[in-house]
């Protein structure tokens, strides 16, 4: 018999995007699962709409779905704990409510999961749904560069076949990520104080240092909205939430030399950041907000979590082989304020080599560097636009198509206007 897989939603406000959501796990073509829908105290009426027209409309799924109800919204961390607990799958399949999810995905991710030891999570491919037909990546699992600091991997890129290939990376984002429920519950889940960002990253990295690795799945495709319950709030909200919880994790969970440099790093950037001209007052209230939610809290509880959670870490494994994943993997492509790519030559070259890796083409990578250093060369710039074309379209031309390089060639073009060399 299939494993069971249990399906956690966590809701907040987000009514409209039920119906996409329930519709895309109907479609799977693996159907032994449940939901376990985690409501957090929403005010605009997702249970009733959930319960009278998505779950009415989609009958399949009624006898499967448990709505749990909260009291208060406890945030994203705790409500999926919650949420753990109440699943009786081996596997959790952790999954965001503005997210729709392909029709194999949940397959081809167990078929990972059910053959891979010590693997504990899989990352499926995530594209941001805002920019459909552009195929742009969300997320393919998460980074942590030589700082602490996280980010989606590949986010802002377009998707050029750069990582069609499984590999083993640093973590898993939880927009949309399978996890065995075991090793979850073991661990003690979700850092709950977090509330909501970092609480995923903080997670992988004490499985890392624990043994545990985590895989890439091409195969599973996941459109996400991208910031759907939170996109509400302001910028400085999420910055306060984010470097908070940043700060929380370098103490607790980095060797004693690496939390000492990077939390003098960032706190040494949160004071010059209260003197910026650039920076308006809501961002610089987040910025004192953090520094004295650190000295005067943070400092004394999270300490003591620290000689905690270290002594399930295995000595052996070093800071920088989890930081080592970051490497060859930019995270300049993405606008976390505006929500938009950052098309460029930059991203263009990176995801070109990167594709290389999946698949080795030496004369992809001379045409590449031939058009390239004519892009300048050219005293019609329809004429490097064709180029461009006929180039995508013999390298990439299964995930690409017009309408996708005119986009690209808008955005290369904004570029080169604002900068005169490559």
């Amino acid at each position: 018999m299939k494993t069971l897989v249990s399906i956690i939603i966590v809701n907040y406000n987000g009514k409209k995007f039920l119906d996409n959501l329930f519709f895309s796990i109907k479609k799977q073509t693996y159907q032994n699962i449940e939901i376990v829908f985690i409501d957090n105290n929403s005010i605009d009426g997702s249970v009733s709409y959930l319960n009278n027209h998505v779950l009415e409309k989609y009958s399949t799924l009624k006898r499967k779905t448990k709505i749990i109800i909260l009291p208060k919204n406890v945030g994203f961390a705790e409500a999926n704990n919650i949420g753990a607990k109440e699943a009786g799958g081996e596997f959790i399949l952790f999954l965001n409510n503005d997210t729709t999810i392909d029709t194999v995905a949940i397959n081809e991710m167990v078929k990972i999961l059910e053959k891979n030891f010590p693997c504990v999570g899989v990352a499926p491919k995530m594209y941001l749904s805002r920019f459909l037909p552009m195929k742009i990546f969300d997320s393919f699992g998460v980074c942590m560069d030589s700082a602490g600091s996280p980010y989606n991997r590949g986010i802002g890129l377009v998707d050029l076949g750069q990582y069609d290939k499984e590999e083993n990376i640093f973590g898993t984002c939880f927009a949309c990520c399978l996890v065995r429920k075991e090793l979850f519950l073991s661990s003690g889940g979700l850092d709950k104080d977090y509330f909501a960002y970092f609480e995923d990253v903080d997670w992988c990295f004490r499985m890392r240092k624990m043994g545990y690795s985590f895989l890439s799945c091409p195969k599973a495709v996941v459109y996400h909205y991208h910031s759907g319950t939170s996109s509400s709030q302001s910028y400085a909200w999420k910055y306060f939430l984010i470097f908070r919880n940043y700060l929380r994790t370098v103490v607790k969970d980095f060797g004693k030399k690496n939390a000492i440099r990077i939390v003098l790093i960032r706190l040494r950037s949160l004071f010059l950041g209260l003197f910026r001209e650039d920076y308006d007052i809501a961002m610089k209230i987040a910025m004192m907000k953090v520094l004295l939610n650190f000295f005067f809290f943070d400092i004394f509880i999270y300490i003591p979590k620290r000689l905690f959670v270290r002594n399930t870490f295995i000595d052996q494994i070093a800071d920088e082989s989890l930081l080592s994943f970051s490497q060859f993997e930019p995270s300049s492509f993405f606008n976390p304020v505006t929500y938009q790519p950052m098309i460029s030559i930059e991203s263009l070259r990176f995801s070109i080599y990167r594709q290389n890796y999946v698949k080795e083409n030496k004369k992809m990578l001379k045409d590449w560097s031939e058009l390239e250093n004519s892009m300048y060369c050219h005293d019609y710039e329809e004429g490097w636009k064709k180029r461009l074309l006929l180039f995508m379209k013999k390298y990439f031309g299964r995930y690409t198509n017009a309408y996708i390089v005119q986009y690209m060639y808008d955005k290369l073009f904004l570029f080169k206007s604002l900068n005169k060399l490559p």
